[in-house]
Formats: structure tokens, C-alpha cells, sequence
């Protein structure tokens, strides 16, 4: 991709993802210009505040593990995500003060069940057009990441940085 930390907020702004004022605040203090490897650019959207990441590696703590997604996707879908809890099989929280739940499946203790985020990430989306959009793993293992975009904004994204959404 070559794309810069700089570049990648350049192209959020222009496709309209990012305001200016988000960028500029989310981008002071980082080392801008330099180069942002394939496998990173998730994380650097997640830094921009304009997606949230699945951990794909083994985490220590399941609830905890899920309580941090689910408010980072909050955070990036301008929604408030509370009173999350891990009962079983299934994860219990509070979007805006209303109930939701999803079905959890673990084949071990250290592993978040991605297939469920995928099935129920349209629950965390905000009340407009933009959706979250989920750029493929590579390799199983891989960390999930979820982008918020209008289709428009998407398939720009797309074009401008070569990104890839299922």
C-alpha cells in the first residue's frame, strides 16, 4: 500500500469518514510520516477512531476482552455501550440504555468468538447510513476489523487505499 499515518487521515478526510479537526487531533503526536505496512492499517483506522479491531490472539480475559471491543465499537459508532457481562454462552449488554444479547460460542477460554462479532456487529452500528465493514483476515488467528462507512465512503476507501471488505 505505501500509504503514510498522514496519507491514510488525507484520504478519511477527503472521502468525508473524518472530519479535519478528527484528524488533525487524532493524528498529533504520531510519527505521520512514516510508512504504515499492509498489516497495520487496521490498526491505524482503529487509531483514527474510524474502526474497531477483534483481537485474534489468545487474551487473558474474555469479559474484559469483549467489554473493550463493544466500547470501541461504541466509540466509533457514536453509540454508548454499557453494562456488558459474559454469562455462558452468552454476552449481555446495553446499547443507549436498551437491552441486547449475543450468543457466544468459546472452543477455549482465550479466544473471542469472531464469527459471532461478524453475525452481530449491525447491532452496534449507528441509526444513519454508515455500517460497519469487515476487512478479511489473512490468516486464521488474524485480528478482525471492522470499518464504519457509508457504501459510497467504502468503496472510495476502496479505490484510495486498496482496501479489501468482505
Amino acid at each position: 500500500m505505501g500509504n503514510s499515518y498522514r496519507g491514510i487521515a488525507q484520504v478519511l478526510v477527503e472521502v468525508g469518514v473524518l472530519s479535519f479537526e478528527e484528524a488533525s487531533a487524532r493524528v498529533a503526536g504520531a510519527d505521520v510520516d512514516q510508512p504504515v505496512e499492509d498489516d497495520e492499517i487496521g490498526e491505524t483506522l482503529a487509531d483514527l477512531g474510524v474502526a474497531f479491531v477483534v483481537p485474534g490472539y489468545d487474551v487473558d480475559d474474555l469479559e474484559e476482552s469483549y467489554r473493550s471491543v463493544l466500547q470501541d465499537a461504541g466509540r466509533v459508532a457514536g453509540v454508548r455501550i454499557h453494562d456488558i457481562r459474559l454469562d455462558g454462552g452468552e454476552l449481555h449488554w446495553r446499547r443507549d440504555g436498551e437491552p441486547v444479547s449475543w450468543h457466544v460460542e468459546h472452543l477455549s477460554d482465550a479466544y473471542l468468538d469472531h464469527l459471532a462479532c461478524f453475525e452481530f456487529v449491525h447491532l452496534l452500528e449507528p441509526d444513519d447510513e454508515r455500517t460497519f465493514h469487515s476487512m478479511p483476515q489473512q490468516e486464521s488467528g488474524d485480528d478482525s476489523v471492522y470499518v464504519l462507512a457509508s457504501a459510497e465512503q467504502a468503496r472510495r476507501l476502496s479505490e484510495e487505499l486498496g482496501l479489501v471488505f468482505d
